[in-house]
């Protein structure tokens, strides 16, 4: 099945209800359910067919959460947005993006999202996760939320 408007297509996630793809140059584009602005395009509207999102030029990671997303870019930088009500975009508040918004962290390689929490592999191997740990899923040894990028220390070795 060919999906109009995609060609060339390098990178793609899927989230609860929602997709985005992006191509080895050029922006990124996301469709499906926009509640909680998880598409970024600064609307609730569900989208039927790809959107591009001008903030998504050079993508090479994509992850998508059930209400949230995010993109790692080229130069390191991760763009998070949608929704916030766990800490889940790490910007130190519990408010929503409708747009992609960057995240305080540099050189970033991977990102991850779940539910309702983050996390991201830098170049350096350090792993940093935050948003909603009731059940331990930031691996910092608490239930705390984080609203901010944490580390997660890796257990000592016998």
């Amino acid at each position: 099945m060919t999906i109009a408007g995609l060609t060339s297509v390098a990178i793609t996630a899927a989230g609860a209800l929602h997709t985005c793809a992006a191509p080895a140059t050029g922006v990124a584009s996301c469709w499906g359910e926009g509640a909680q602005f998880r598409l970024g395009t600064g609307t609730v509207n569900v989208e039927a067919a790809p959107r591009e999102i001008p903030d998504l030029a050079g993508v090479i990671r994509l992850s998508l959460g059930a209400r949230h997303s995010g993109a790692v870019l080229a130069d390191g930088q991760v763009l998070l947005w949608g929704d916030n009500t766990k800490g889940q975009l790490g910007n130190g508040t519990q408010d929503p993006a409708f747009t992609p918004q960057p995240l305080e962290l540099t050189d970033v390689i991977e990102l991850a999202l779940g539910a309702d929490h983050s996390c991201a592999l830098r170049r350096t191997g350090e792993m940093r996760c935050w948003g909603d740990k009731r059940n331990g899923e930031l691996g910092d040894g608490t239930n705390e939320p984080r609203l901010v990028p944490t580390r997660v220390d890796w257990p000592v070795r016998p």
